[in-house]
């Protein structure tokens, strides 16, 4: 019954030798996944190098290398006048660059400007909506006369 007896078996003793043989370490296991968990990340490698447009010049610019003179409040990397859709376009663009989606892009000769079927491009009159200064009801419609029929709209039979 040796279970639990005080006797120690001295062939199940481990030697410090014998541990460092033994002993996996991460460092020399050619794994995929592991080299994969050991790489840095995007944020770490994007601190690494210096950006051409880095806040410390306190200028930031533009796609085309122009200086941004009103920024967006939510985005202040963009233009106040420059549209969502063009950002995911010039993301897209910059990812695999093909002519369709260049021919999508803003110019730098049009630069971010509005478009002319935006509703305040013309000024400050709204496009699709007529002015009129004082409110007025609707024209009441004439009432028409209705025939009387029979049950369920049937003509009354002759």
């Amino acid at each position: 019954m040796g279970i639990f007896s005080k006797q120690k078996d001295s062939e199940d003793k481990i030697t410090v030798e014998d541990e460092k043989r033994m002993k996996m370490r991460s460092t020399n296991l050619h794994d995929p996944i592991l080299s994969a968990v050991n790489n840095a990340q995007p944020y770490e490698e994007a601190n690494v190098h210096i950006r051409s447009s880095s806040l410390g010049e306190g200028v930031l610019n533009d796609v085309f290398g122009n200086p941004i003179v009103d920024p967006d409040i939510s985005n202040p990397t963009r233009s106040r006048n420059e549209r969502p859709l063009d950002t995911i376009r010039g993301f897209e663009y910059s990812i695999a660059p093909h002519p369709a989606l260049a021919s999508q892009l803003e110019s730098n000769q049009l630069g971010w400007g509005v478009r002319d079927d935006y509703p305040l491009s013309n000024g400050q009159q709204l496009n699709y909506v007529p002015e009129q200064a004082v409110y007025s009801s609707p024209p009441a419609a004439a009432e028409q006369t209705k025939k009387k029929r029979g049950l369920f709209g049937w003509g009354k039979s002759k």
